[in-house]
């Protein structure tokens, strides 16, 4: 998470002394294989990533981030022919299928 002035930023728990008022630009960016799930506090009900808070007290806004879940896809081979299939982004799938000798 980062702030706009850039007095915040990353970690699990972080916080910034700001004059009051200031109004303070907070942005979540999720990780990959993570998603951005909402905020709480003075920024809940807010839809996406990025929230804007005007400081006039001590406050406290938690962003939430959830795993996505993890999928697995299967890839057969078929046919009397051969050819190769590959995946991108490249996640350890390679499929080669050989001609069958006679």
């Amino acid at each position: 998470m980062t702030s706009n002035p850039g007095w915040i930023t990353g970690g699990a728990t972080c916080s910034a002394s700001y004059a009051n008022p200031t109004t303070v630009v907070l942005t979540a960016t999720a990780d990959p294989g993570s998603m951005f799930g909402g905020w709480l506090g003075d920024c809940a009900g807010v839809g996406n990533g990025t929230c804007t808070v005007v400081t006039n007290r001590n406050d406290g806004i938690t962003a939430i981030f959830n795993l996505l879940p993890q999928l697995t896809l299967t890839v057969g081979k078929a046919g009397t022919g051969g050819g190769t299939v590959t995946s991108n982004p490249a996640e350890s799938l390679l499929v080669s299928k050989k001609a069958e000798e006679p």
